[in-house]
């Protein structure tokens, strides 16, 4: 399958590449060849997967393989099992509603990859999740592993590239266990061992069917609410702990990232962030926390002698808009008060790539109504998506590589705690018990931004930018 082509410039440049790309095809063609029987459209399509696709116009976004996608995760789309620690979670009575089965993903999967094709997606992200697969220690469930090799070529099968986030959060109940020493989950470097032994089992088992991986999502979110805030398990608030648990999780990023790339050389992997404007006075402070990881990864000189991280071989950037104190307070979030001001994004872009010289990658962006309630600030979603995009063709267009572009998110789901944030392309009503999807807007919105690869003078003029705010909205 043609990947996107701007990988890190020791790997672009490796003279061994094409020896290992061979042998990389080689094990896709026989995985190919196994699923043929359940997967007869699959073969063809393995082969000429690009192909599949129309010509798209130029614009200062890319050409194919631009890779343009949607994202979500499975807890958010399946519910949760009593291996996850979520699902203690939602059982002590903290959270306001429970995750059920929540949208269904699995149970509606035909028909929502369909979805996912018909607005001419070419990569599609979502998450395995480590509690799923590995619900006891050391014991990875068939079931599970026979259901991932299914949706992965599921994705394959409609011209679409996997991208996968390997931990979304969610962990398993298992990894709180105290063995006596106080240390319990990713204050554990037992934790660390665990987790890079299930991701080498991943890379092993899917790696044929897997170009993309993403480590850990957004660190900090994590050892904040974990650690921090103490929200969620395991309901910490102290210095020490947060400082243990954010050492423990670089060690579990660059541990992945080693094991990926010595069962897959070619493999592509990156560690995603949350990144906002935090409003102070007038203006405001850009919270991006992998910029300060930046200093705990080791460096090498890249193609074009600038340093560039050993561990990173794209940067993967979540934005979604402005966070106040109160609102960042506030659990479960409520992103529907998340402020928007589209050149914020275009001030993170240009950051990170100062900062790590490296393509990116924007793998979370989204607009989220309250139960679809219009926004007191005046924005409507389909206009944050199209002034999203054309801020990315301009930062393109001013010498940031970028890579692709992934939607938050295919249908609404379960938002960590609350059915009330509507991010979906397709609304579902899931408190309601009716799973039926129903297109917004936004869905022609996106479609016609990748049918013409960026955004129209035409959407441009439909959907402007109202007075536009930094602020988070009260």
């Amino acid at each position: 399958m043609q990947r996107a082509n701007m990988p890190r410039g020791s790997v672009l440049h490796d003279d061994n590449r094409a020896s290992v790309r061979h042998h990389r095809n080689a094990r896709k063609v026989a995985f190919v060849k196994l699923n043929a029987l359940l997967f007869p459209a699959l073969a063809l399509l393995s082969l000429l997967p690009w192909a599949q696709q129309p010509e798209l116009p130029p614009s200062p976004v890319g050409r194919p393989p631009f890779m343009w996608g949607v994202t979500l995760s499975d807890y958010q789309n399946d519910g949760a099992t009593p291996s996850m620690d979520w699902y203690q979670l939602e059982r002590s009575g903290k959270l306001p509603e429970r995750s059920g089965h929540s949208a269904d993903f699995r149970d509606n999967e035909t028909a929502d990859l369909d979805r996912a094709e018909s607005l001419g997606l070419n990569a599609f992200c979502t998450s395995i999740e480590w509690a799923r697969l590995e619900p006891r220690p050391g014991y990875f469930d068939p079931k599970e592993v026979a259901y991932l090799h299914h949706l992965f070529a599921a994705i394959h099968a409609r011209g679409m590239t996997p991208v996968v986030t390997l931990h979304h959060f969610v962990s398993p109940e298992w990894i709180y266990k105290d063995d006596g020493d106080g240390l319990v989950a990713w204050e554990n470097p037992r934790t660390v061992a665990a987790y890079v032994k299930y991701v080498a089992f991943v890379a092993k088992e899917f790696g044929a069917q897997i170009d993309y991986y993403l480590t850990i999502n957004e660190p900090s979110t994590l050892i904040g609410g974990g650690y921090v805030l103490g929200w969620v398990q395991p309901h910490l608030t102290g210095v020490f702990p947060a400082y243990r648990a954010a050492q423990n999780i670089i060690a579990a990023h660059i541990g992945a990232y080693k094991a990926i790339h010595r069962l897959d050389p070619v493999a592509h992997v990156s560690l995603p962030e949350y990144n906002a404007l935090v409003p102070v006075a007038d203006g405001g402070v850009n919270y991006m926390p992998g910029e300060w990881l930046n200093f705990f990864l080791d460096k090498e000189d890249g193609w074009d002698g600038r340093p560039r991280s050993k561990y990173l071989d794209f940067v993967a950037v979540h934005y979604y808009g402005a966070v106040d104190t109160q609102a960042a307070s506030t659990f479960p979030v409520e992103p529907y008060r998340w402020g928007v001001n589209p050149q914020d994004f275009a001030t993170v872009l240009h950051s990170y790539y100062q900062t790590y010289h490296l393509p990116i990658m924007v793998t979370e962006n989204g607009c989220a109504t309250d139960n679809d309630t219009p926004r007191a600030d005046g924005w409507s979603r389909e206009a944050y998506l199209v002034q999203h995009i054309k801020v990315l063709e301009q930062v393109k267009a001013e010498g940031v590589p970028i890579m692709g572009y992934f939607y938050w998110t295919l249908t609404d789901n379960y938002e960590w705690g609350s059915f009330s944030p509507r991010f979906g392309l397709w609304r579902v009503d899931v408190l309601s018990g009716d799973l039926t999807r129903h297109a917004t807007p936004l869905v022609a919105v996106y479609r016609n931004i990748i049918r013409h690869n960026g955004v129209t003078p035409a959407l441009l003029a439909k959907f402007p930018p109202p007075a536009t705010t930094t602020a988070a909205l009260n």
